[in-house]
């Protein structure tokens, strides 16, 4: 019999700049298809249980089928996850430059993408995860994963996109971005090219981002009538342009998203 999902994640030490965390997953999710938001991480998953279909589309037969290990670029659109059995997957969630650093790569070219693991990552990093099978859930052998990224991200990146992308996330997508540019010792395009190749999105790309997941993180499943003022707290002033970004992150506009939010936050309290 197949578990009760559970998921644990596994925070990176601080002191480490190419890991956001790992964490395990295991058990059988309460419905076919799990839709994931746009997280501004690239996601590194290994199955050790059954198969999984991942993709763009939210029917799963036209979504790629993954036996064993895959990665998930910087989407900007919401991603289906559909497992064809019951979930036993190790993941890594890494900042998009980072898998620039480990590749020597683009990241952009993993935009709105899934790839087989072999086909993207170094070879040494996939033996590591796959090698990780019977102690997915230590917390030993997760801050050995992290310390070997550390050590692999070895191809450089230009510091400054790092910490541009930092305080995009610091600030919630509400960056003056002209100033940010206004540091650097290159042209605005160039900047805006550099950082897209390194993130897979342009700085305001990551800033539109961030600022309406800002947003979701603050909805109260139980509360109404909130769209205005969580709107204008995220800098949103057009109630038409807010409505376009809502809709495009998270395919639903805002009275559809809180319904759903609303059905799984009573499935969880059904439970406790």
């Amino acid at each position: 019999m197949t578990p009760a999902f559970s998921y644990q994640a596994f925070p990176a030490d601080g002191a480490l700049r190419h890991v956001a965390f790992s964490f395990y997953a295991h058990g059988q999710i309460h419905y076919r298809t799990d839709k994931i938001l746009p997280t501004g991480f690239v996601v590194v998953l290994f199955s050790f249980g059954g198969g999984h279909r991942v993709g763009g589309d939210p029917e799963p037969e036209r979504n790629a089928l993954f036996l064993d290990g895959w990665v998930q670029g910087n989407w900007t659109r919401p991603l289906f996850h559909t497992p064809l059995a019951g979930t036993h997957v190790l993941g890594l969630a890494l900042p998009p430059e980072t898998l620039m650093r480990l590749t020597g790569r683009p990241t952009l070219e993993l935009t709105n993408r899934v790839a087989p693991a072999d086909d993207v990552l170094p070879v040494g990093l996939c033996a590591v995860m796959r090698g990780m099978r019977n102690e997915a859930s230590d917390e030993n052998a997760h801050a050995g994963l992290h310390r070997y990224v550390e050590g692999a991200a070895r191809h450089p990146v230009a510091p400054w996109i790092g910490d541009l992308a930092a305080r995009i996330m610091a600030t919630k997508g509400q960056v003056d971005l002209a100033a940010e540019y206004a540091r650097l010792p290159i042209s605005d395009r160039t900047a805006r090219d550099r950082f897209k190749d390194a993130i897979g999105v342009t700085p305001r790309h990551a800033s539109r981002i961030r600022r309406l997941l800002a947003l979701l993180e603050a909805v109260d499943p139980s509360a109404s009538d909130q769209w205005t003022s969580l709107a204008h707290e995220a800098g949103f002033f057009d109630q038409a342009h807010f409505n376009h970004e809502f809709r495009k992150l998270t395919g639903l506009s805002p009275t559809q998203y809180l319904e759903s939010r609303r059905r799984a936050w009573q499935r969880l309290w059904s439970r406790v």
